[in-house]
């Protein structure tokens, strides 16, 4: 019997893009569990909820931006931002959905800032080239 070598290519900028907003999800969705199980704590929840929300993207941001930077490589800057504007595009459907058709001006620059964030934070996190000593 013979065994026949494999090809493990890695994936592509598209499964990078796909699987950097399926953790954008994931991470914002544990988040804010996490912060809405501080607020419920506190004596007063409903004063903490709009700081809260806006830490648990930033924090999502920065997360996923830097870490599809670190492990696409070559074009990881690129990835990672298409990745937050496509998180960015279903939370704005999502609400304009439950919205009726009309978003607070919050939610807007909540989402310029999660793009913002995340692309700054692909930035810091993409590979730099090794340099060689002479």
């Amino acid at each position: 019997m013979t065994r026949h070598s494999k090809r493990h290519e890695a994936p592509g900028g598209v499964a990078f893009m796909l699987l950097g907003t399926l953790a954008s999800a994931l991470l914002t969705a544990v988040l804010t569990f996490i912060f809405s199980f501080i607020s419920y704590s506190t004596k007063n929840p409903d004063s903490t909820v709009g700081i809260f929300s806006i830490i648990a993207l930033i924090l999502t941001a920065a997360v996923t931006g830097f870490t599809v930077s670190r492990l696409k490589g070559e074009g990881g800057v690129l990835i990672a931002t298409l990745s937050s504007l496509l998180f960015t595009l279903i939370l704005l459907l999502i609400g304009l959905i439950a919205g009726g058709g009309s978003l607070p001006l919050g939610c807007i620059i909540n989402y310029l800032c999660f793009i913002a964030v995340s692309a700054l934070a692909a930035v810091l996190g993409r590979r730099r080239g090794r340099r060689v000593r002479r």
